[in-house]
């Protein structure tokens, strides 16, 4: 089962230098750590809400789409991947819904149906399980 957390769902941290240098060196630290790439053009914006309940929510109406389907958690990983690469390599802002039309044309994923799904109560609410979920197993955000 793939659940999202909510790592920074609802932003709101005051971008500036110090919470820059912060993300920057987490960031680092992560890619010494498992080898994933990292670029930090985001961080030479000058403003920038670091919210991600709009890609938890994006992987949400992903699964709702896929359920049912052969290699319904394996695309849905490379959904997630794939925003993953887009937000912290590239430096794109998954919270504009331009964001997801390539990535759900690359895994062939119809993007009005994403987009309809996407911008639901019926996801906004399961996104809020998801977390939920997270939190009975014990994840919780960064503090």
């Amino acid at each position: 089962m793939l659940t999202v957390g909510g790592l920074r769902a609802g932003g709101g941290d005051e971008w500036n230098s110090d919470f820059r240098s912060f993300l920057k060196n987490e960031w680092q630290h992560v890619a010494s750590v498992t080898g994933q790439p990292f670029g930090f053009k985001v961080l030479e914006k000058p403003y920038f809400n670091y919210d991600t309940e709009f890609s938890c929510r994006a992987v949400v109406a992903v699964k709702s789409i896929l359920i049912g389907q052969a290699d319904s958690i394996r695309r849905a990983l490379d959904f997630y991947s794939r925003i993953q690469e887009g937000f912290y390599v590239n430096g794109d802002d998954p919270k504009e819904p331009s964001f997801y039309s390539s990535i759900c044309e690359g895994l062939g994923i119809d993007f009005k149906i994403f987009a309809n799904k996407f911008n639901s109560d019926e996801i906004r609410i399961a996104t809020e399980q998801d977390f939920a979920r997270a939190r009975n197993l014990g994840v919780w955000h960064c503090e």
